[in-house]
């Protein structure tokens, strides 16, 4: 699926007018949807092609593999890219643009495989925008940081 410049755009703008979230709800937010697993939240049922794969793996433990299928995380960033640049609020933006940036940083990090086209200055930018939020716990703030200070 080729990246659409406007949803990813979108998931950027993180002052949005309308604020449905307060900020300090976006750390239960997160822990609450790294709770869902990923057959949920992408609407995917258990895959004739990957019959060795959990159905219903979590996104924390997505997370947490040594070795995540690459097409797993890729599935997570697309559901994070598409719920935060949603107007009804399905997540807030920046719990939205974290999830998308962790999947992103754990294919670099625990396989080498790039899933998105951003160039490594934006990436470099947005991980470490992703690491420097309040709410985000050292377990998911420590890869972002990593995979942000290998990239140029």
């Amino acid at each position: 699926m080729e990246p659409d410049p406007e949803t990813l755009s979108k998931l950027f703008q993180l002052d949005s007018h309308a604020k449905l979230w307060r900020r300090d709800e976006y750390a239960a937010i997160f822990h609450h949807q790294l709770q869902v697993s990923l057959a949920d939240l992408t609407g995917a049922e258990d895959r004739a092609d990957q019959p060795n794969e959990p159905a219903s793996i979590s996104i924390e433990e997505l997370l947490a593999a040594e070795h995540p299928p690459t097409h797993a995380l890729v599935s997570l960033k697309q559901f994070a890219k598409l719920g935060g640049s949603r107007s009804d609020g399905v997540l807030p933006k920046p719990v939205s643009a974290v999830i998308y940036l962790l999947a992103i940083a754990k294919a670099l990090q625990s396989t080498g495989t790039r899933i998105t086209e951003m160039d490594d200055v934006s990436l470099k930018e947005k991980l470490t925008w992703a690491a420097g939020q309040p709410w985000l716990d050292d377990r998911y703030r420590s890869p972002l940081r990593s995979v942000a200070e290998k990239l140029s």
